[in-house]
């Protein structure tokens, strides 16, 4: 049975122990002067307290079972995009060496699962691209039979997320550096927060609650937010939206806090990827395991020509003007490399 469907089946039983209960007081007080009855209702109240406390109890129980299962289908979503940007490394499919990142949204309708966008998005805003990520549909609807909104930036580099410089040697390849690309283009911030005072993030997975309202579900229907809140979370195109109520900044994402109130509602459930992580991420990807070695080939300070002398196995190949740094240069205490800038020198 469904989660949602347990209050429902417990109202059905409070209204069948009143029923019967309100038949036995009518038979009871035709025969005494009123004391069994009052037992009667007494019981009947107590019992019904006990059903409603059943009911809400299991209410919050199939709301936690629901927030737990969007918590593991979005852990599962965030490793499926950094295994989309892993993919290709070396430019094997759609993706290279130079423009390896995470996927773009699928912003089809209805949603066929797959990346509109390469290395350039159509939209910032849409579904998950299951077929892209490598993943089931099923895994791209949430705990409530919607699918997850997916939210990236509008900046290549940012979507790109690890900072790379172009490798000397071959330059269909790159290096990184160990580190993270800026993003500043989106921004995560609580619906209480102006704009500015959140915080940028490279993408996000959006569950639009118990109420589906901005989202779209499986069987293609779309549910138009009521509140600025919520409408500021629905996927960026007024067909996704509906009701002309388009997203008026896509790039923004409002976290919560979770608010009932109709006119102000808002039970979204953001995700948003942790820098943390791609931080590690990113680090993994530098040779040496997190120092930025990528830049050192970059860092070089000519010598003068003449202030070294070549050793001779090099001098018979190499001229004796060109410019050479080397550990054992004065002043040189920290580079262990030799490099010839000469119009002959052969070797680098």
């Amino acid at each position: 049975m469904d989660p949602g469907q347990e209050p429902a089946e417990n109202v059905k039983k409070i209204s069948a122990v009143i029923r019967r209960g309100l038949r036995a007081l009518s038979s009871e007080s035709r025969r005494d002067d009123g004391v069994i009855g009052l037992i009667i209702i007494i019981a009947l109240l107590a019992a019904a307290a006990a059903l409603i406390a059943s009911s809400v109890r299991q209410n919050k129980d199939a709301e936690v079972r629901r927030l737990s299962a969007n918590a593991s289908s979005t852990k599962l979503l965030n490793n499926s995009a950094i295994s989309y940007f892993f993919a290709d490394a070396d430019g094997a499919g759609p993706l290279t060496a130079l423009n390896r990142q995470i996927p773009c949204p699928d912003t089809n309708f209805p949603p066929d699962g797959t990346s509109n966008g390469t290395t350039v998005c159509a939209a910032t805003t849409g579904v998950v691209p299951w077929l892209s990520m490598g993943i089931s549909e099923d895994e791209a609807i949430d705990a409530f039979g919607n699918y997850f909104t997916y939210v990236v930036s509008g900046v290549d580099s940012s979507r790109q997320i690890c900072t790379s410089v172009t490798n000397s040697y071959d330059t269909t390849k790159v290096e990184y550096t160990g580190t993270l690309n800026d993003v500043t283009d989106t921004e995560a911030r609580l619906t209480s927060q102006a704009a500015t005072q959140g915080t940028p993030f490279y993408y996000a997975f959006i569950s639009h609650g118990k109420n589906g309202r901005g989202a779209i579900s499986r069987s293609g229907a779309r549910s138009a937010p009521t509140s600025s809140q919520e409408i500021q979370n629905c996927p960026s195109n007024n067909a996704n939206c509906t009701g002309g109520s388009a997203d008026p900044d896509p790039l923004v994402i409002f976290t919560g806090p979770k608010n009932a109130t109709d006119a102000t509602i808002f039970d979204d459930t953001v995700y948003v990827a942790s820098a943390t992580q791609l931080t590690s991420m990113c680090e993994g990807l530098a040779p040496g395991k997190g120092t930025a070695n990528a830049e050192v080939a970059e860092s070089f300070t000519d010598v003068a020509a003449g202030t070294a002398a070549l050793p001779t196995s090099l001098a018979t190949t190499n001229t004796a003007t060109a410019a050479v740094e080397l550990s054992t240069v004065a002043g040189n205490t920290t580079n262990k490399v030799l490099r010839f800038t000469g119009a002959n020198a052969a070797v680098r």
